[in-house]
């Protein structure tokens, strides 16, 4: 599980990267006049967004599945055993900030690209908008391999 959830902080990485280059290119579609490409390359990004997101919930999933039979949250009762976990108080452990296993992912969290996709989305409807285009869901907008 571990391995899994570095595999996809890896993978997080260059799909930032893509994120970053289909907003270059979506710029440079604009500027050269061409909303319908740039509305395309637009779609990709979120859509990269999206996969990344979706991944990150599985990999967890996965994660917590597997932790979670000999580790439970911080404080959680099981079969009327009481768990509890003492804070160090001469040091900040990063875990101790979580009662549960989401401080693994709390840096990929601290990104937002939940939101941040919610926002692209509000403008890639308001470019449509803006340039006469017709106004559909994000999944019929992509751009078209050649």
């Amino acid at each position: 599980s571990l391995a899994d959830l570095t595999g996809h902080q890896a993978r997080l990485l260059i799909g930032l990267k893509r994120i970053e280059d289909n907003l270059e290119s979506a710029h440079h579609a604009a500027l050269r006049g061409n909303p319908r490409e740039a509305v395309g390359y637009l779609v990709t990004a979120y859509e990269h967004a999206h996969g990344l997101v979706a991944e990150r919930k599985a990999t967890f999933a996965d994660l917590q599945a597997t932790w979670e039979k000999s580790r439970y949250p911080k404080g959680q009762e099981v079969n009327s055993r009481k768990f509890v976990h003492i804070l160090d108080d001469v040091k900040d452990h990063f875990a101790d900030r979580r009662s549960d296993l989401t401080y693994m992912i709390a840096p990929e969290e601290s990104i937002g690209l939940d939101e941040w996709m919610g926002n692209l989305k509000v403008i890639i409807q308001a470019y449509l908008k803006k340039n006469n285009l017709p106004e559909r869901p994000l999944e019929e907008l992509r751009l078209e391999e050649d």
